[in-house]
């Protein structure tokens, strides 16, 4: 719960009060680990960037996690930006050395079974490999898997274009009626359906 304890002393909200007021607001719950990297977030740490080919299999892993169908895939929506910027300013040490050991080890898998790094695979090659993945039973290899679908899914579902064209919102469900005889709602002191 929000006290006015938790207010800082100029007025200003800090980033767990921002958070736990968006929690509440949107009644939604929040992922812990992303919650964690928003709460400890920091300037971006010299050299902490993903290296080309790094991006390049991210946003393909990203595409294929969430293609483009009848509605926006990873890539229309900004993900692989995300991802970046996930990466630069808000992962722990140890969450970027799983993205980039998990992403070298799959684009050294790949050329090595396939004869090519896993961004230039075919879509059903790539889906081949995710399966792969997710039915491994290297845990380094299922952590990668579990963090970069987390990152990109709270990428996807946070961006704007996402937010304005699929998602909806309505502050208060259902009808309301102000007045009502609780003789007509069965004496329940709520509003009827």
């Amino acid at each position: 719960m929000i006290s006015p304890e938790n207010s800082s002393t100029t007025g200003m909200l800090s980033r767990r009060e921002a958070l736990q007021r968006a929690a509440f607001l949107l009644g939604a719950a929040l992922s812990p680990s992303i919650v964690a990297g928003v709460l400890r977030a920091q300037p971006a740490a010299a050299g902490a960037r993903l290296s080309g080919e790094h991006d390049l299999a991210l946003a393909a892993l990203a595409e294929r996690i969430l293609p483009r169908t009848d509605t926006p895939g990873a890539a229309d929506v900004g993900v692989p930006a995300f991802i970046g910027r996930m990466f630069a300013e808000f992962l722990t040490t140890a969450e970027r050395s799983t993205l980039t050991s998990g992403v070298t080890a799959l684009d050294l898998g790949c050329t090595a079974r396939l004869g090519r790094p896993f961004a230039a695979l075919e879509g059903a090659q790539q889906d081949d490999e995710i399966r792969r993945l997710i039915g491994s039973k290297d845990a380094a290899e299922r952590e990668f898997l579990r963090l970069t679908r987390e990152v990109v899914i709270v990428g996807y579902f946070t961006s704007e274009k996402i937010g304005k064209t699929l998602l909806r919102y309505e502050p208060v469900p259902g009808r309301y009626d102000a007045d009502i005889p609780l003789s007509e709602t069965g004496g329940a002191a709520w509003n009827r359906p």
